[in-house]
């Protein structure tokens, strides 16, 4: 008995674990490929391209981030702490494409460093934002930065209460 709770949740890990991969390095490389390697064949940014394209990744990274919280909710049991525990998993999934983890990972891995501090990333929708607000305000690296320290503090302290209300004792 004991040894099929074990081999039951080691795959359960596992499933989660690669999962996880998927989620955060297959949309990398999508993106490494769809924003260097096309633009050595003579690829041209258009929006006309990118706005479905982007679409489409944000789509599967949710489908997958959705799934992965699924699959965990079904293999355990069906209570509010599990619940929550496949929300976040979920949200935490998802929360590497648009906390702008995935595009840190771009930088470092594909590109071997990020750009300089103040290089204007106008291809982010937060550019787009603060340019309507005020056209001569710029989304930089140091914006982006900040951008994904917050979501991960967010991230960890949402993950640091669920641990803590997990844990107390009633």
């Amino acid at each position: 008995m004991v040894q099929r709770i074990i081999s039951r949740h080691s795959i359960f890990i596992l499933l989660i674990l690669f999962l996880g991969v998927v989620i955060v390095i297959g949309p990398t490389m999508l993106d490494y490929i769809g924003n260097s390697t096309m633009y050595k064949y003579g690829l041209v940014f258009s929006y006309e391209w990118f706005i479905p394209w982007a679409f489409g990744l944000h789509i599967t990274v949710g489908a997958s981030s959705v799934s992965n919280g699924i699959i965990y909710w079904f293999i355990r049991a069906k209570n509010k702490r599990n619940r929550l525990t496949a929300f976040l998993i979920g949200l935490t999934s998802y929360w590497q494409l648009i906390s702008g983890n995935e595009d840190l990972i771009w930088f470092v891995v594909f590109d071997r460093g990020l750009p300089p501090l103040s290089k204007v990333w106008w291809w982010m929708p937060q550019h787009w934002v603060v340019n309507y607000i005020n056209p001569n305000w710029q989304w930089t690296t140091l914006h982006e930065l900040i951008w994904i320290v917050t979501f991960n503090i967010i991230l960890l302290l949402m993950w640091c209460i669920w641990y803590y209300k997990r844990n107390r004792k009633v």
